[in-house]
């Protein structure tokens, strides 16, 4: 007579929790076998509940790192916009504010505020033809040194820093991500 599989299995099982004797040698005494004590079943359902309670644990954890680090971005980008605001604000209002305004090669038009005192310009533009996600607007000061970017066109207006008088404002059409120095012609170059 074969022996049920589940038999089989329950008895392999409690050979692997059980642990294993030297083998006695013909000049050792047999001693007798400790008893195993019985381990009430309260106390192995608490054993096996600690990894799942540690997970639960480890993962509410997380969420609540998760949700604190999204709160502090969120906070932290509404600083940031507002910083923006107060600074454009701050060079639109000022007493030598300067303004330009041009059409584009790209449709619309780019006008720049300039403060020659706070050496910032503000470079806004309306009705510009919108970009594959592969290209975008780029904003240069360019000087007789060269251009540096003053940052990417995402929005309607970008704050151009450390800009001096006989300073040009240019506008190029680039590669997503931006360049190191103007790759295409102008759409729009404004003095500052």
């Amino acid at each position: 007579m074969t022996p049920p599989a589940r038999m089989e299995r329950r008895v392999l099982a409690a050979a692997y929790q059980t642990r294993q004797l030297p083998p006695l040698s013909a000049d050792r005494p047999r001693r007798a076998l400790p008893r195993r004590r019985a381990v009430p079943r309260r106390a192995l359902a608490s054993r096996r509940a600690f990894p799942r309670r540690l997970a639960v644990l480890a993962a509410a954890a997380g969420v609540a790192a998760a949700v604190a680090l999204g709160i502090t971005q969120q906070s932290a980008q509404h600083q940031l916009h507002q910083a923006r605001a107060t600074a454009i604000a701050r060079v639109v209002t000022a007493p030598d504010a300067h303004v330009e305004t041009a059409r584009t090669s790209a449709g619309g038009s780019v006008t720049v505020v300039t403060s020659a005192a706070l050496r910032e310009a503000v470079v806004s533009s309306s009705g510009m033809a919108s970009l594959t996600s592969s290209r975008v607007y780029q904003v240069w000061v360019m000087s007789p040194s060269g251009a540096r970017s003053a940052g990417l066109m995402h929005g309607s207006s970008l704050l151009a820093s450390a800009v001096r008088p006989g300073d040009r404002i240019g506008i190029t059409v680039e590669p997503a991500g931006g360049t190191a120095r103007p790759t295409t012609t102008p759409v729009a170059v404004l003095p500052v």
